[in-house]
């Protein structure tokens, strides 16, 4: 696995995007209009739902909060917690440092929609595939090298929030922290959600809290085909992960900046 503070193929990335990410967040930060803070966190949790299969409509969602969810079934209902409790997942994530503790924190308040309450805010005990009937998609860490991964991550992280990095750098990071999460697979499930939000976090640690306006959940569920082929594009098993094959995947967030300010100034 990677190390976090990697920069192999941080030449790469720049010489392969077509703007420059340090320009690209100057214009983004010189905008005069953003949607407030708490539109960005509300759909951000609709759209990153959305990626896991949850159906549920961005406009359904704000209006259930104005009326109450009145008239609505047992089952929308519940649908409607789950995403709620992503949105004030996101919330706790904006007011607090990041590390494992608060992480293990929002995991916990996310993951709502699971059935085992003793998995929600742990990292699993129990071997998981990524995949269908048809075909494994990915195979994770074993259970039992799950902890220990994580403490080194963990470490990683730590050193890389001392670090001063500019935007380009700190996008670089943001997105190989995502990569390499959702290729350890700690959880038993919101692995997805939580990397996403993990992503965001990191970003904002660095960036300032603007970051959390950053529509990059929107753009993924977008792109979700691309999304998902982009992170099967390592490989199939974590022991034989190719980060070669990264930079797909780590131009994707540059991207969703990029199409966040030529929406923001039309």
């Amino acid at each position: 696995m990677i190390s976090l503070t990697d920069t192999t193929h941080f030449a790469a990335y720049k010489k392969l995007s077509k703007l420059s990410v340090q320009e690209l967040w100057k214009e983004f930060a010189e905008l005069r209009t953003y949607p407030t803070i708490s539109f960005a966190r509300q759909s951000a949790a609709v759209f990153s739902s959305q990626i896991e299969g949850v159906e549920i409509d961005l406009n359904f969602y704000l209006n259930s909060r104005l009326t109450n969810a009145k008239g609505i079934s047992a089952e929308t209902r519940q649908t409607l917690e789950w995403v709620q409790a992503l949105e004030e997942t996101y919330l706790f994530a904006e007011g607090r440092v990041l590390n494992e503790k608060n992480f293990l924190k929002a995991h916990f308040m996310a993951s709502k929609f699971m059935d085992n309450h003793r998995e929600r805010g742990t990292y699993r005990r129990v071997p998981v595939v990524i995949g269908s009937r048809v075909r494994v998609v990915y195979r994770p860490l074993p259970p039992e090298t799950v902890a220990l991964t994580m403490e080194r991550f963990w470490a990683e992280i730590k050193q890389l929030l001392k670090m001063d990095l500019p935007p380009d750098k700190a996008f670089y990071h943001a997105s190989l922290v995502h990569l390499v999460f959702e290729k350890i697979h700690p959880f038993t499930d919101g692995n997805g959600r939580m990397g996403r939000l993990l992503e965001k976090w990191f970003l904002a640690q660095h960036c300032g809290r603007l970051a959390w306006k950053v529509a990059s959940e929107s753009y993924y569920e977008q792109h979700r085909s691309e999304y998902y082929a982009n992170l099967q594009a390592l490989g199939e098993t974590h022991d034989k992960l190719d980060f070669a094959q990264a930079l797909p995947f780590l131009q994707m967030l540059p991207k969703a900046l990029a199409e966040e300010t030529r929406e923001l100034k039309r």
